[in-house]
């Protein structure tokens, strides 16, 4: 669709016409050199050609459907077994061979383990010797050597959300995996900023379409009807419908009319979730046994700082005063669990491995370290701040979403009274209605994972895992590939 024009102009002064239209950034279009003739001609010779072609075109369609019923199923079930012997073929690559024997090592769910080896033993009738090794045992393991998979294993509502958790990474051998803690949450906020009767309903239709219709992203269908029915909870709660707020009655509050109110429950909801991610990262500190990391800024000692600010916070907030002596009491507990903080690594190196007091004292990065320590645990207290500060975001987002149905409204009235007529109003308001739940929703989304990123797995989420994989999982991952 763009313009084109045409210059004129005696062969002698061409180059200054080309050198003008090039600096003026014109395009050149060439006309193909097997063109001669009248245009008129030209182009009903062209028309003709897309004709004949088309009809080529149609005929192959014929051709190929024709083969397709005749001969498809046929290699439906050909490309299915080179597909899984390539991937078996693959895989015999990697066995450890001596004559007539074969060793084979590989990865499998402790539960499936005796199956397999009934199934082995019967296939190989009983020329098989199978044995199992727990991963704590493996030596490369405790190393670091080897990067044990992990198996994902959540119920239907809360597997789609395995998506979102895998962009931030793959949770490591036994680490907590954090998909139902993200699922819920994100859950949660997500239908306190988008709480509207009518809003959820039509994300829950088209989350049901996308689920029935769809099956390569049901996975999507279920998580929309997932932020659906929160919507409606929410909607209800709010008395919303269509941002109409006078239809159904508040169960809870309007956010409007309750802005101190909602970031009240903004700040809550957002010191419970930074607290649950500080106690997730102490239960993997455990589990994965670093428990140098208990005594740092992430760990137990950091939480109680965070918590007793947190304490001495909600008091004056609630009560609007201290009792005497509460100040002094907390800041002579911060400062001792300062002091662990900063000469965490050292006190670990003393405590639990027994290195001699002067060992670790003249080390030439003792003093680097507490150096660190220190600079770490002031950034840390702040950033805990910060990301509880963070979670006001969740009424902003709602507030803008009712300010939107004002807004939506207004012009509606508007409209409808320079046009004299209802239709305009209501159409309107459905069009407008159909843009907010797009772009909202979507930056509604945007901010909910967001808020779980940055705020939530940043306290507790290491990564760098595997996930595990099925091996006919692999070969399903080929055929998707060809």
């Amino acid at each position: 669709q763009r313009a084109v024009i045409l210059v004129f102009g005696l062969k002698d002064n061409w180059p200054v016409f080309e050198r003008a239209l090039r600096g003026a950034f014109f395009e050149r279009i060439d006309i193909p050199g097997q063109f001669s003739g009248r245009v008129q001609e030209i182009i009903e010779s062209i028309q003709l050609q897309i004709a004949e072609l088309t009809e080529k075109k149609r005929e192959l369609f014929r051709q190929k459907k024709v083969f397709q019923n005749k001969f498809g199923s046929e290699l439906l079930i050909i490309k299915e077994k080179i597909i899984a012997s390539r991937c078996i073929l693959s895989a015999r690559r990697l066995f450890g061979k001596i004559e007539k024997s074969f060793f084979i090592s590989g990865w499998i769910p402790v539960k499936l383990f005796e199956p397999l080896e009934k199934k082995l033993t019967r296939i190989t009738q009983g020329k098989i010797i199978m044995e199992k090794a727990d991963a704590d045992d493996l030596r490369q393991m405790r190393e670091g050597i080897i990067n044990i998979p992990v198996l994902f294993n959540n119920p239907l509502l809360i597997s789609p959300f395995e998506r979102l958790t895998g962009l931030y990474g793959t949770p490591r051998y036994k680490e907590i995996e954090p998909t139902i803690f993200f699922a819920l949450t994100f859950l949660l906020m997500f239908g306190m900023m988008f709480g509207d009767v009518g809003h959820g309903a039509v994300l829950l239709s088209i989350g049901y379409l996308i689920f029935r219709r769809f099956y390569k992203y049901m996975d999507y269908g279920i998580i929309l009807m997932e932020c659906g029915i929160v919507s409606v909870f929410f909607g209800i709660l709010y008395g919303s419908i269509f941002g109409l707020e006078d239809i159904i009655p508040v169960l809870w509050f309007r956010p409007m009319d309750n802005i101190s109110y909602f970031i009240k429950a903004a700040m809550f909801l957002g010191i419970a979730l930074v607290s649950l991610g500080l106690i997730l990262n102490i239960i993997n500190a455990l589990r994965l046994k670093e428990y140098e990391g208990l005594l740092g800024t992430g760990g137990l000692a950091g939480a109680l700082i965070y918590w007793a600010a947190i304490g001495l916070g909600l008091k004056y907030f609630l009560t609007g005063r201290l009792v005497p002596g509460e100040l002094t009491i907390f800041v002579w507990v911060a400062a001792a669990l300062i002091t662990i903080i900063v000469f965490h690594r050292p006190l670990y190196r003393i405590l639990a491995e027994k290195e001699p007091l002067e060992d670790v004292v003249w080390k030439k990065d003792f003093f680097t370290g507490i150096i660190e320590s220190i600079v770490e645990s002031f950034d840390a207290l702040i950033r805990f701040m910060a990301n509880t500060i963070s979670f006001i975001r969740v009424p902003a987002f709602a507030l803008a979403h009712a300010a939107l149905f004002i807004a939506l409204f207004s012009i509606a009235g508007l409209v409808a009274h320079e046009n004299g007529g209802g239709l305009f109003y209501w159409l309107v308001v459905i069009v407008g209605n159909l843009v907010i739940i797009l772009l909202e929703g979507l930056v509604v989304s945007i901010q909910a994972v967001r808020l779980e990123y940055y705020e939530f797995f940043s306290k507790f989420f290491r990564g760098g895992g595997q996930k595990f994989k099925f091996f006919d999982q692999e070969i399903d991952s080929e055929e998707r590939r060809l």
